[in-house]
């Protein structure tokens, strides 16, 4: 039986699709070698290469299809405890403007939005 659907490295429920397997607060209970697309070294897959080029063409022809904006401006509306995005008092003074585009500006040395990047999704309309 081939690793990626045998039982001793998914369990019971192998043939189920679930893709939170892959989280990374679940990386712990993979086993090493189980997932293993195309190896490496000399029985490396022949179509490697292709198969991740046409991965990338599907994925940007399936992104091409939605517009996703950022809706930093609805922040008060979004949360959930009427904070903009730190729950400390000390934290919250709300946007900020910098060269005239809204700047919010996490501060506790984090590289990205504390609480994630606010976005829409919206199917893009094609004028054919």
């Amino acid at each position: 039986m081939c690793i990626h659907r045998s039982t001793r490295y998914w369990g019971p429920d192998v043939d189920e699709f679930k893709p939170e397997r892959f989280l990374p607060e679940n990386a712990d209970e993979l086993h090493a070698n189980a997932w293993r697309p195309f190896e490496r070294g000399p029985r490396n897959c022949i179509g490697q290469e292709l198969a991740l080029i046409e991965m990338k063409v599907v994925l940007a022809m399936t992104i091409r299809e939605f517009e996703v904006r950022s809706v930093f401006e609805e922040l008060e509306t979004l949360s959930t405890d009427g904070t903009l995005w730190a729950k400390e008092a000390s934290f919250r003074k709300g946007p900020q403007e910098a060269f005239g585009d809204p700047m919010y500006q996490v501060l506790l040395a984090a590289g990205k939005p504390r609480e994630g990047h606010p976005v829409r999704v919206n199917r893009r309309k094609m004028d054919i």
